[in-house]
C-alpha cells in the first residue's frame, strides 16, 4: 500500500475517504509513502516505525529535468517571449491545486509588472471555471493554458518562477522536477517542507499580499541542480533499481 498525500481535503468526500482508509493500517504486507509525513497520515506512527515501512522518494529523470540555456532560448522564442517574467503552475485543474488563488494573485502582480506572463499546464474538472475567472479578471492576454503536455521539463526551463499554492500537498513530484531545472519555487505553507531539496523553495501563507514580494525575487544566476537532486536520493534510475531489487526479494 502506498501513500502519496497528507490530506483527503474537506467536505463529505474527504470524510468518507478518511474513514475508508483506516482499515489499510492492518491490511498491508508492505507500506510505502513518498515521505514520512505521508506515511504517518495514512498508516499512523506505529506502522511507520516497523521494518515493513519504506519511504520511496518521488524521483525524477534528472537527465531530462536539467537546466539548459539553449532550451530556454528556444522555448521563449516559440512563445514569443523576450524579457518578460514568466510564472508557471503545473498540475491537475482541481480544487487542491488552488488555481483560482493563482489567478487572483497574478491579477494583483500585474498591477506593477504589466508584461508578466502566466502559463498553466494541466487539465481537469475545473477548467471551465478557471477559464471563466481569467475572463472575469481581464487577464487573457497574460495567461496561457497549455493543458496536458509532454514537454513540461522544457516549459519549466522557459519559465522563471514555479507556483504551487496548493491547499494540501504531499512531497510533490512536480516541485522536485521544477527544482532540478533550477527554477525558484513558491509554495503554500501547506506543502510538505521536505520537498525543499535544493533550498530554492519558499513556503508562504495563502495570503495574496505575502506572495507579491517573493514573486519579484532576483532570479539571476540560474543553474541546474541535477547533482543535488541525485545526492538527495531523488534520481529515477537509482530509485527504480532499488524498487526492482525489493520486488525480486519479496517475490
Amino acid at each position: 500500500i502506498h501513500s502519496h498525500n497528507t490530506s483527503n481535503g474537506k467536505g463529505i468526500g474527504g470524510m468518507i475517504k478518511t474513514v475508508m482508509q483506516l482499515p489499510l493500517r492492518k491490511m498491508g504486507d508492505h507500506y510505502f509513502a513518498c515521505s514520512k509525513e505521508a506515511g504517518e497520515w495514512m498508516f499512523g506512527k506505529t506502522v511507520c516505525e516497523q521494518d515493513n515501512f519504506h519511504v520511496i522518494n518521488n524521483a525524477v529523470d534528472t537527465d531530462v529535468f536539467t537546466y539548459d540555456t539553449k532550451i530556454r532560448r528556444k522555448y521563449r522564442e516559440i512563445f514569443d517571449l523576450n524579457e518578460e517574467r514568466v510564472f508557471i503552475q503545473v498540475g491537475r485543474m482541481s480544487n487542491q491545486k488552488n488555481y483560482l488563488f493563482t489567478l487572483d494573485l497574478f491579477k494583483e502582480y500585474l498591477k506593477n509588472d504589466h508584461d508578466a506572463r502566466l502559463f498553466i499546464v494541466g487539465d481537469g474538472e475545473l477548467e471551465d471555471e478557471i477559464r471563466n475567472r481569467i475572463g472575469q479578471l481581464n487577464i487573457k492576454n497574460n495567461v496561457t493554458i497549455l493543458q496536458h503536455r509532454n514537454d513540461v521539463a522544457k516549459l519549466l526551463q522557459m519559465a522563471d518562477v514555479f507556483l504551487m499554492p496548493s491547499l494540501y500537498e504531499g512531497l510533490s513530484v512536480a516541485c522536485v522536477e521544477a527544482q532540478s531545472t533550477g527554477i525558484l519555487c513558491l509554495c503554500s505553507d501547506r506543502v510538505d517542507r521536505n520537498v525543499n531539496i535544493t533550498g530554492n523553495c519558499r513556503f508562504i501563507e495563502l495570503d495574496i499580499e505575502k506572495w507579491l514580494g517573493p514573486m519579484s525575487t532576483d532570479i539571476s544566476g540560474r543553474r541546474s541542480y541535477k547533482k543535488e537532486i541525485i545526492e538527495a536520493g531523488f534520481d529515477a534510475l537509482t530509485n527504480a533499481s532499488w524498487l526492482q531489487d525489493f520486488y525480486q526479494k519479496a517475490a
